[in-house]
């Protein structure tokens, strides 16, 4: 087999974002999120700010 482009598990994939309080920026894998799906078919990962504590939300 020859692997023409080398592919990323979904658990290993970085995210990013930036609390909208706090203005903290985290960078965090799948695993360390919880996995929302909303009423409007939007897949979205929640984690918790380390600085301060609240829900930060970002598209998958």
């Amino acid at each position: 087999m020859r692997v023409i482009r080398q592919g990323v598990l979904p658990e290993t994939t970085l995210y990013r974002a930036t609390c909208k309080h706090c203005g903290c920026e985290m960078e965090f894998t799948r695993k360390e999120a919880e996995y929302v799906s909303s009423v409007m078919n939007e897949s979205l990962l929640k984690v918790a700010c380390p600085t301060c504590h609240r829900e930060v939300w970002t598209d998958l």
